[in-house]
Parts: structure tokens; sequence; C-alpha cells
């Protein structure tokens, strides 16, 4: 879906609710929404049913089509875990190691967070991994295009850039690139770029 340019809480709200693409609404793209970032974040069907006000056997319901459609989340998943418990840590995609120090206790609910952050971990890690080495090349490159002002605020993957209006096009096109291409994946990074005068207008 990814590389084919699609929406994937489209698919997933086709692949999960069985219903075409084309007759997704967004009532059943908020669902499928809500279960792509649940399950890959470890949530449970206690978890999945509480987050989306529905019985605990809808939500499981839910999880089995879901890893029936999409088998590679699944095994993503078992191979964290199992990396986790084996050696006590994770990483993220530039190595990064985050310990899981709970991952063999003997009490449930701390080896239930365990799991939680060694699915976590690697998700929002790497997304962090990325958006610096992004943040690094933008900022060379502003010093490089002789750009008065650049970069004054970012909040989770998302750049905010102050610069001189003549500059605002190729800035604008330069950011673009370096976000994109910020890291080599088999999954395309796409950005999206408003500009204004102030944070509220360009957002």
């Amino acid at each position: 879906a990814f590389q084919n340019g699609e929406d994937i809480h489209v698919a997933t709200a086709s692949a999960i609710l069985n219903i075409p693409p084309e007759q997704i609404t967004p009532e059943h793209r908020r669902i499928a929404k809500m279960v792509n970032y649940g399950l890959i974040y470890g949530m449970g069907d206690w978890g999945l049913a509480a987050r989306m006000d529905i019985p605990r056997e809808q939500a499981r319901v839910f999880m089995e089509e879901y890893f029936l459609k999409f088998p590679g989340v699944a095994r993503w998943r078992e191979r964290l875990i199992e990396e986790a418990k084996r050696d006590g840590y994770v990483r993220t995609i530039s190595g990064r190691m985050r310990p899981i120090p709970g991952i063999s206790s003997e009490i449930r609910q701390q080896v239930e967070m365990a799991l939680r952050m060694a699915l976590n971990a690697p998700m929002q890690g790497s997304a962090a991994d990325i958006m610096k080495s992004a943040m690094i090349r933008i900022d060379q490159r502003l010093q490089e295009m002789g750009v008065r002002g650049g970069m004054i605020l970012q909040i989770h993957d998302e750049l905010l850039l102050e610069v001189e209006e003549e500059k605002c096009s190729s800035v604008r096109d330069m950011v673009r690139s370096e976000m994109e291409n910020a890291w080599q994946l088999k999954v395309p990074l796409k950005v999206d770029i408003g500009v204004g005068r102030s944070w509220g207008e360009a957002h």
C-alpha cells in the first residue's frame, strides 16, 4: 500500500472490514487508524476495545482479521519480542540500544509494560533517528544556501522554519528533498509542507 501511494488506513479498513476501498468512510478510516497504531504498539484486545469503545470480542475479531491480512506485522512483533527477551534490549534503525529491564520480571504487569516498550521503542526511536538525520542535513543546506533564519522548532515529525520570503520556494523544495531522503527505506517517506506568515497559517 505504501509503495503504491495508497492511504494505509483506508487499505487497513478495507482489509479488516471486508469493504471495497472506494466505499470506506471517514469513520471506517478512523477505526482502522486506531487498529494500525494500537497493534504496532503492542495493544491487546482489552486495550483496543477500550480505545475504540467496542466489545472485547469485536476488538478480537479486528485483531484476527488484521494479522490474517498483514502477517508481516505479526512476524515483526514476534521478532522484536524475541530479541528483547534474549538480549534485554531492542535497537532503533540507527543501532541505538533501548534497554527493556522488565522483560524478565516475575510481575505480570511489568512484563506487559516491557513488551509494549519493546514494540514501541524501535518505532518511535527510529522515527526520531530519521528526523534528527534530516535536521542535520537541512541545517547544513540552509547554511550553504545563505539563508537567514532557520529551524526554530521540532515537534515529533514536524519542523517549523523561519526564512526570508524570497527564498521560501527554494527552501521548501530543499526541505522536502532532505526529509523524504533522510533514510533509505523500502517504504517511501512522504512530507506535507505548509507555507505562511505564521505557524497557524502554514499548518
